[in-house]
């Protein structure tokens, strides 16, 4: 949707408010969870799907009626936006064609922009996952801390991811727009600091030791905020390498990237049999190595502009005119020679006419012989008819 909708130099600011929202669904989600469990209907915790699958329906039904595939189609846009959004996309894809274009699967799979975001991608996901699954874990081992048992400081890691995320968004498009930087190199900031900044904090929250419980909640929460940078980096830059395959290039991204969410738990109950702070400093300096080689090869072998497997071909355009006129280009062609041969030179046509005039010939009366056969052609036509 994005990728039709999406005006390029809006990119980030858009990618930040639709993956801002999952955090939103965590932040609200999970106390509300707690509540319906506690004093919800039918005996606490079923409640919770009864609410949170009306929630879903109603947004079905809100994004039913809001949501179009292309602006183009949209009946409740003004044509000034309208314009606005094809142009500024056309203007960086070429003209879309009616009928999508075939998925260029050898192109894709032998592009290094591509792949850059693919191992991006799983390194982030990496990342992520010591956050969300295996921290917890680690507090609890070496410090007896309970994130859960915390209330509202367990959910301050997710609105700073949230705040991140959306300030990101609108600083790497004012950064783009006023050409401070060009579009590759806002990218690679943008993994550089998410990536960079995410393992400094990992590494240092395995260094902190009973009484200094706070400073562990700063630092995993620097480390989840900052990481909400990298929306602003691959994530974006699916869109802007391939806008015609983008939800392609994610939906394989994601494939790739969920080995991270398999393997990472299991690394992590290998190198901790005894729960030892020693043992989890080798997880997070793991992680921390993870996340410093996926930044260094994102930025090597990315890319800010569309790849020309992706552009849409200019010759569609002009097949696109010809088929609107109905007619033959082979046809043209030749229908054009032919004409050719027959032009006469206009100032023979017009010597012609001022000799016969000259000449005080009766034009009316001078009919040639092949007029004559098409008079009697007719004539004959008209016997014809009779019968």
């Amino acid at each position: 949707m994005l990728s039709v909708w999406g005006p390029p130099l809006e990119l980030s600011v858009l990618t930040g408010i639709v993956y801002a929202g999952t955090q939103v669904g965590n932040v609200f989600v999970l106390p509300l969870s707690g509540f319906l469990c506690q004093y919800g209907f039918d005996g606490g915790w079923p409640s919770i799907f009864y609410v949170l699958g009306i929630v879903g329906i109603v947004w079905c039904a809100i994004w039913t009626y809001m949501v179009s595939a292309k602006p183009a189609n949209h009946p409740r846009i003004s044509e000034r936006e309208r314009q606005y959004i094809i142009k500024a996309i056309e203007a960086n894809t070429g003209k879309h064609p009616e009928k999508p274009p075939a998925t260029p699967w050898g192109s894709i799979l032998t592009s290094k922009a591509v792949w850059a975001c693919w191992i991006a991608h799983f390194a982030g996901d990496w990342g992520a996952y010591t956050i969300l699954v295996s921290l917890p874990t680690f507090l609890n081992d070496v410090l007896g801390l309970v994130l859960s048992s915390l209330g509202i400081v367990s959910a301050v890691p997710y609105i700073a991811y949230f705040i991140v995320i959306n300030l990101g968004g609108v600083l790497s498009d004012i950064i783009r727009r006023k050409n401070l930087l060009g579009t590759l190199n806002t990218r690679r900031a943008a993994v550089l600091l998410a990536f960079l900044g995410q393992a400094a904090f990992l590494v240092l929250s395995g260094y902190c030791g009973v009484g200094q419980e706070a400073l562990v909640i700063v630092f995993v929460t620097a480390g989840m905020a900052i990481s909400g940078l990298q929306f602003m980096g691959f994530y974006v830059n699916y869109l802007e390498i391939a806008p015609p395959f983008s939800g392609t290039l994610m939906g394989m991204g994601n494939t790739i990237s969920s080995l991270a969410g398999i393997t990472s738990p299991m690394v992590t109950s290998a190198l901790t049999p005894n729960g030892t702070q020693k043992e989890w400093q080798i997880v997070l300096w793991l992680c921390a190595a993870i996340l410093a080689a996926g930044a260094l090869i994102f930025s090597i072998f990315a890319a800010g502009e569309v790849q020309e497997w992706a552009k849409h071909k200019q010759e569609e355009s002009s097949k696109d005119v010809d088929l609107e006129n109905d007619v033959d280009p082979s046809k043209r062609v030749s229908s054009k020679g032919a004409e050719d041969e027959n032009d006469e030179s206009p100032a023979k046509n017009v010597s012609t006419k001022e000799t016969k005039l000259e000449n005080g010939e009766n034009t009316s009366n001078n009919v040639s012989p092949k007029q004559d056969e098409l008079g009697n052609d007719e004539d004959t036509t008209e016997v014809e008819d009779r019968f």
